[in-house]
């Protein structure tokens, strides 16, 4: 995804950003998938959604914003993929992750993109 996203200043007034290209981040591990775009000190990530999957029932998924819990979830077994209507935009210097548990097979997805610096 590449265009532009309007936010508004402190006084109300529309600032248009340009948008870098998108991104996923994925990873498995057996009991605790952890998938996290690191945090860049000049740009904001962005949030679209989330795709897991585990073999635990009711495990949770976080979605986080740096250390922050932003989103706790339960979920059933097998995958679950959320695509967030208003997206979250993390404030600058953030990563973004999601985390999945499991008890023998477990992945994490998360993807979104970076607005680029004002």
């Amino acid at each position: 995804m590449t265009g532009t996203v309007q936010r508004l200043d402190g006084n109300g007034n529309p600032i248009d950003r340009l948008t870098s290209d998108n991104w996923s981040v994925t990873h498995s591990h057996a009991t605790a998938a952890e998938a996290t775009k690191a945090a860049v000190a000049t740009v904001q990530h962005v949030i679209t959604g989330f795709l897991v999957s585990t073999d635990k029932a009711g495990a949770v998924v976080e979605i986080k914003e740096g250390d922050t819990v932003l989103v706790p979830i339960a979920v059933p077994v097998g995958a679950f993929g959320y695509e967030f209507p208003s997206y979250l935009e993390l404030a600058l210097n953030k990563a973004a992750t999601v985390t999945c548990e499991g008890t023998a097979a477990c992945t994490a997805n998360i993807f979104g993109f970076t607005l680029n610096p004002l």
